[in-house]
């Protein structure tokens, strides 16, 4: 489905595709063009054989000239190695299994990409980060992330054999007071 109200915007363009055997639903509103300076932009995704979604709201400024997007995303999913299989079909890692959502600002040009002060959930661990990537003759890419709390648990998938299962030789876990890393 297309749809315009004039030359200048809004425009919408909505419906369906299948992709690697992957259905996916879009929603795109660009809204009228603001003195040719600003660009309203929405995109909504329904990625269904990941059961994720993806949505990007904000505006693109100077979009005729040299374009820079200032927008807000979030990326919600059932299952990483789901997500991450209908991206690369020959991803098998098993161990990415959580749920994950991403939340955060994007600032991007041609030249620059931005993330700052995002939240990425991946199943019970929560994490806080910046990324941020310089794009010119010399491309860099840097990025932060720490979290409180580092649960690993359902990052790796379990059988009822594997829970069922109890190793004799196994020692209670010792608190970790102190480590280094060379």
């Amino acid at each position: 489905k297309i749809s315009l109200d004039s030359w200048m915007g809004p425009y919408q363009v909505s419906g369906s595709l299948k992709s690697r055997a992957a259905g996916i639903n879009f929603d795109l509103k660009l809204g009228q063009l603001i003195k040719s300076k600003v660009l309203p932009v929405n995109l909504k995704l329904n990625l269904d054989s990941a059961n994720t979604s993806l949505q990007l709201s904000g505006t693109i400024k100077n979009p005729l000239e040299n374009p820079q997007l200032n927008a807000n995303i979030v990326l919600k999913g059932d299952s990483l190695s789901a997500f991450l299989r209908m991206i690369n079909r020959d991803h098998t890692a098993g161990f990415f299994s959580p749920s994950f959502s991403f939340d955060g600002q994007i600032n991007a040009s041609m030249r620059v990409i931005e993330m700052p002060n995002f939240e990425l959930t991946l199943g019970k661990t929560n994490f806080n980060g910046d990324i941020t990537a310089d794009l010119a003759k010399h491309p860099s890419f840097s990025a932060r992330l720490s979290t409180p709390f580092l649960n690993i648990d359902n990052f790796f998938p379990t059988s009822k054999k594997d829970q069922n299962t109890k190793n004799k030789d196994l020692k209670p876990r010792e608190k970790i007071t102190e480590a280094e890393v060379k």
